[in-house]
């Protein structure tokens, strides 16, 4: 059994993140030179 293709247009890689401390800091990360 195959896998479909995906059509890249409707694809939309992660485009970031939130790290949360004990602390209460929190770290932002963003995606760069990417479409989405």
């Amino acid at each position: 059994m195959t896998q479909p293709k995906l059509d890249p247009q409707l694809y939309r890689a992660n485009v970031g993140l939130a790290m949360f401390s004990k602390a209460g800091h929190v770290f932002i990360g963003r995606r760069i030179n990417g479409r989405g």
